[in-house]
């Protein structure tokens, strides 16, 4: 994939003058270095990082919900529509 790089390098005029495109807004768009099986190694080594951050989000969102459902249910006990739906939502 080849980058128009002249259309990058010219300054930002509407909010940093002095900082060109190519520092701020296309380090991402350059094409590598070492051909396009580095973009497929890349992509493989996210896998593990990427199954952490999915474990740790579910862990989160089943304590929060396990929260809400015990201080509405035994605490407060009032359990309303929102409280089954985040139930079902979680399942």
């Amino acid at each position: 994939m080849q980058v128009n790089k002249s259309v990058y390098t010219r300054p930002c005029e509407s909010f940093l003058p002095s900082i060109p495109y190519s520092v701020t807004l296309c380090v991402c768009l350059s094409s590598p270095s070492h051909g396009s099986d580095t973009i497929t190694r890349m992509s493989d080594d996210r896998g593990a990082g990427l199954e952490a951050v999915v474990i740790l989000l579910l862990i989160l969102t089943i304590v929060s919900t396990s929260l809400r459902c015990y201080s509405m249910g035994v605490i407060l006990r009032r359990f309303y529509i929102e409280d089954w739906l985040a139930m079902v939502c979680l399942v």
